[in-house]
């Protein structure tokens, strides 16, 4: 369970670093918008 955390930090770290602020905001929310999606359709 930690590994996949780590991971995900570090590589959100490296985007954020070789992004622009807004692109990185765009590629966050989408990326949080699919997560939600699948969370409401893993509940019906």
């Amino acid at each position: 369970m930690l590994l996949p955390a780590l991971l995900g930090m570090w590589l959100g770290q490296r985007l954020r670093d070789e992004l622009s602020q807004e692109s990185f905001r765009a590629f966050f929310m989408a990326g949080l918008l699919l997560l939600g999606s699948w969370l409401v359709w893993q509940g019906l």
